[in-house]
């Protein structure tokens, strides 16, 4: 995999390819390539930091993923092993009959329950969700840091350090945190007083909320709901049953038959039976700890039971659909508010992996001092490992995750596109759906295009629901491609560009080529092996960014494709009058809209006043015009880009109008003006059914800037965060050093 040229782009690792589209993937908080808010990403800043450093200083994105996996399976190996060493000493120490058993590190079998954690099947089938294999790898972190420095006066701000590396997934922060927490309370309850620790756990989260703060702040002021992420359909009962159809017994033994992205299990029968062997292998052994713990008091019971305990519930939890908790489980990630952080019940099966590697590592130690047969433990061991991983490591280096090469017809598009550099944007058809194509070589290919675009673009999969829709569900199946109204409407959204892919052997594919090719709104600028690049060519081409005093509201979202231009703006009926958020100066747009002579638009032309035909306009409602046809009106706009988040639009108007701002809606961004005369701001509002229209109720000249203010909450955020971090770390300093010397020299001599 490593020496392979290519890419990976299956799954999470279907990163950009290119550095500065890598780059903003991640920060600012507005994604301009992309025209999407960079919310989910940002909680994985600190994950991706690293990889984030590497592309600035010349390392190609395209080694991201590689190094992503080889970094985070040793980080997994490594901190698994750090646990099971200070897991064993505690335990050793808590043993009754500490003569007759000696209970003891083993390095060999330590090394053995971290190889069981780290390459396992279930862990080698979230390799496709990187970023969550690596806060996983924080919770061995945390019980490490549990049981040998929690009186350290630097634990808090080390275990709030960790649970910020959890968040790599809110389902892995939500179970670090819990784990943590209840191994706390199991380790420290006779030593520690409840209250004590209860003070301790509520100090560690107050630290940790003020060192979150630079997401907390643009996030709690702008919430991202579940469904905005363009997520519903994974809360289907359906979906949830599909997952959830694995074999009962698959799953006890850390196997799956849905959702693979590693094949772990031979296909022919001998190699299949001794993996199955080894697996059975793996959870009896490992029950062999709790028969020990019970029949004597050679080891704590209360721990392994804990443990055993953990084993038992995430492999219900794990079985979903199928398992005894399947009613109370779909309960709670349908109905209640933030259940979707457990939408997936194979998600347990990672952590049902954690404690099955810790019950084996103990066992193989109990095993090894009782037997005193080094070499007979050693061949279980080699064979154990051998038989649960080896197959599943072999696939995934050289068959599901092995890197394939882009066709190069992407990158010469991508090369015209970049030439053009007119500030239009590109649309990408159709969408990749993890199907093969004929270049993958066999694997199922995610969405790339988008993402690694080298002009903005709209996302049209990861992006808010009503944009897939909008742009690619609703018109790329109902044959609207074949319409010159079409594009019109994308003329009217900035697109100037459209790329289209037929290596998908999809029917529906090759229809909508063939209305590409037959229509008079485009010409064809590329056309190489099933790739081509088409431009809208538009009588009324405007900038993308530009002021419009045309408006008509439709009750429809179908009406928009039918009269939207880029001189027209349209407003949906339901977007007006059923938004309960919406701020003042949209309900003065509203209250203008109805106090104004409307007007049919079955009756009159809103341009020239001219009558018109009534076929497809039945359902326009209301319709507003500034534009008086005996006076001549001024509306002149000179956009600059500042930053992906900022533009400053220098203004000439002599009248009031619409400014459209062709990035996918977001009520975060607003439109501010300051002159002596006073100030103004306005919200935006969703024009064309999904870009930022800003109705300006202001004349003259004037500078006008359009700022995401997220961005400014996450500067916010940062100052706390790094404020309590200077004032956490400069007070702890400051009392330890004002200590006695002798006080300190046993400070640093204790390791608990």
């Amino acid at each position: 995999m490593l020496s392979t040229d290519g890419i990976i782009i299956q799954r999470d690792l279907n990163s950009p390819i290119f550095e500065q589209n890598y780059k903003r993937y991640y920060f600012p908080l507005w994604n301009d390539f992309t025209s999407e808010p960079n919310f989910e990403r940002l909680s994985r800043l600190l994950y991706a930091s690293p990889f984030l450093f590497l592309v600035s200083i010349g390392i190609p994105p395209t080694l991201i993923p590689k190094i992503a996996i080889v970094g985070t399976y040793s980080l997994l190996t490594i901190s698994i092993y750090l646990f099971l060493e200070a897991f064993v000493k505690n335990l050793a120490m808590k043993a009754k009959n500490y003569s007759n058993l000696k209970f003891r590190p083993d390095k060999i079998c330590l090394l053995a329950g971290s190889f069981v954690f780290a390459y396992n099947p279930v862990s080698l089938q979230f390799v496709g969700g990187i970023p969550l294999l690596f806060s996983v790898a924080m919770l061995p972190l945390l019980m490490y840091f549990i049981l040998t420095r929690i009186k350290s006066v630097y634990f808090p701000l080390v275990f709030a350090t960790l649970l910020l590396l959890s968040l790599g997934h809110p389902f892995t922060f939500v179970m670090n945190l819990t784990i943590s927490f209840l191994f706390i309370v199991l380790v420290y309850y006779k030593s520690m007083r409840m209250r004590l620790i209860w003070t301790k756990f509520f100090f560690i989260l107050s630290l940790f909320f003020l060192l979150f703060s630079w997401f907390l702040f643009p996030y709690v002021k702008y919430p991202l709901g579940y469904t905005d992420l363009g997520r519903e359909g994974n809360l289907r009962k359906d979906i949830y049953d599909s997952i959830s159809n694995n074999n009962i017994y698959d799953i006890f033994l850390l196997e799956r038959d849905n959702v693979k992205y590693v094949n772990t299990v031979p296909s022919e029968i001998i190699p299949k039976f001794l993996h199955y062997f080894a697996l059975s292998t793996l959870v009896i052994l490992s029950f062999y700890s709790l028969f020990i713990s019970v029949s004597s008091r050679d080891i704590p019971r209360k721990i392994i039971i804990f443990i055993i305990a953990g084993y038992i519930i995430f492999t219900l939890l794990s079985l979903g659909a199928k398992g005894p908790l399947s009613q109370p489980f779909w309960a709670l990630i349908s109905n209640v508010p933030l259940g979707w952080i457990f939408r997936s019940p194979l998600k347990f099966q990672i952590y049902q992996s954690f404690m099955i590697s810790v019950l084996f590592a103990i066992s193989i130690i109990i095993l090894k001092e009782k037997l005193r047969r080094e070499t007979v433990v050693h061949l279980l061991i080699i064979f154990v490992l051998i038989g649960i991983s080896s197959y599943g490591i072999y696939d995934a280096n050289f068959n599901s995750l092995n890197p394939i090469k882009i066709p190069g017809q992407f990158f010469e598009i991508n090369k015209i596109l970049s030439e053009k550099n007119d500030g239009y944007k590109v649309l990408y058809y159709p969408i990749y759906d993890e199907h093969q194509t004929a270049w993958s070589q066999g694997h199922l290919i995610s969405d790339f295009t988008a993402k690694s675009s080298q002009i903005p673009t709209f996302d049209l999969v990861s992006n808010y629901n009503n944009i897939g829709e909008l742009l690619y569900f609703l018109p790329y199946n109902n044959g609207l491609l074949n319409s010159p109204n079409f594009y019109d409407f994308l003329s009217s959204l900035g697109i100037r560009y459209i790329v289209f892919h037929n290596d998908r052997n999809y029917d529906i594919d090759q229809t909508n080529l063939s209305y590409l090719f037959a229509s008079t709104k485009l010409k064809s600028l590329y056309n190489n092996a099933g790739w081509y690049l088409f431009e809208i060519i538009n009588k009324e081409t405007a900038m993308p960014i530009r002021a419009i005093s045309n408006l008509v509201i439709v009750n429809n979202r179908s009406d928009i494709f039918k009269i939207a231009k880029p001189n027209l703006g349209v407003l949906e009926t339901k977007t007006l009058y059923h938004n309960t958020k919406v701020p003042l100066p949209y309900e003065n747009l509203i209250r203008l809209v109805e106090s104004n002579q409307s007007v049919r638009t079955s009756d009159r032309n809103l341009e020239s006043g001219e009558n018109r035909t009534t076929k497809d306009q039945t359902n326009f409602t209301k319709a507003i015009t500034h534009n008086d046809r005996n006076t001549v009106s001024t509306l002149q706009v000179s956009p600059t880009k500042i930053n992906p988040t900022l533009w400053r639009v220098k203004i000439n108007a002599s009248i009031p109008f619409m400014l459209v701002f062709p990035e996918t809606y977001h009520r975060g961004w607003v439109a501010s003006s300051q002159s002596p005369t006073g100030n103004y701001q306005t919200n935006s509002i969703p024009l064309y059914g999904g870009i930022n229209g800003f109705y300006i109720n202001k004349t003259g000249e004037f500078m006008l800037d359009i700022e995401f203010e997220p961005q400014k909450w996450f500067y916010y955020g940062f100052a706390v965060s790094l404020i309590s971090v200077v004032g956490y770390v400069t007070s702890v300093t400051m009392i330890f050093l004002r200590r006695p010397n002798s006080s300190r020299l046993t400070r640093l001599g204790k390791t608990q």
